[in-house]
């Protein structure tokens, strides 16, 4: 009698644990269908083959180019003579007498304004610039979050555009978000990329020897690389025309002196 109970004893803790593991199964099967859905729906089919498009998730290369750029960008910000604070004292100085980097303050100082002789200010922060500075500049005012969710490849051919008919014009503009440091950052690579360099990297390099406080967070980053993906695929740009020996040489201290 005591064996039998036992057996039975035996057999409903076995019942119980192959409860257990179907319950589990079952979840993770509903979960790995959840999550095939999503990527179904953000998948679409060109050609035969299978593009998953708007993801968020770097691919190994993609984590191992941006890995690549901020080792790069922590090399130069180490040996910066300037400090952090210096920095967003000024804006710097992108492409001699036409682009600066920098902060929403500097974008609201009118004698700084007036000594760098800005004619343009592209805002891409969510802060509005104040009265005086919309009524004697040119100012375009997109607002962009510094946030992983931010769509910022959005507007990349609006700023492309301005910033280039600028250019033309050899009037100098200020791109400008809260520090200097992300969104603006970003938008000028674009810019950079797609008119001034030839790939991402060449303009990320050249950004940082000019402003070695930039850093884009990681989502813009990952759209930066696949913005130069489109541009390469368009032949936009050309691995082959290596143009930065552009980059020019002034600083805001020169200006100043002069």
């Amino acid at each position: 009698m005591e064996v039998k109970d036992a057996f039975v004893q035996l057999m409903l803790v076995i019942v119980r644990w192959i409860k257990l593991k179907l319950k589990s199964f079952v979840h993770y099967i509903r979960k790995l269908f959840i999550i095939e859905n999503r990527l179904i729906s953000n998948r679409v089919v060109c050609n035969n083959h299978v593009q998953i498009i708007n993801s968020k998730i770097p691919t190994t290369d993609e984590h191992a180019y941006i890995h690549r750029l901020e080792l790069y960008r922590s090399s130069v910000y180490w040996n910066y003579r300037r400090t952090f604070t210096e920095s967003l004292m000024e804006p710097s100085i992108v492409l001699d007498n036409f682009l600066f980097l920098g902060t929403i303050h500097q974008a609201s100082n009118l004698k700084l304004l007036n000594l760098l002789d800005i004619r343009h200010i592209l805002n891409v922060s969510d802060w509005k610039l104040n009265q005086f500075v919309l009524n004697k500049y040119n100012c375009t005012q997109i607002r962009i979050l510094d946030s992983l969710d931010q769509d910022i490849r959005q507007h990349f051919d609006q700023t492309n555009q301005l910033l280039h008919s600028y250019f033309h014009k050899n009037e100098k503009v200020l791109v400008n978000c809260a520090a200097g440091i992300s969104r603006s950052a970003t938008i000028v690579l674009a810019y950079l990329m797609k008119y001034h360099h030839n790939t991402l990297e060449q303009a990320y390099r050249f950004l940082v020897d000019k402003r070695p406080i930039i850093g884009p967070n990681n989502y813009f980053m990952l759209q930066l690389i696949r913005y130069e993906k489109e541009l390469i695929d368009t032949k936009e740009i050309n691995f082959k025309n290596n143009n930065y020996e552009i980059n020019p040489s002034k600083t805001v201290e020169k200006i100043k002196k002069t």
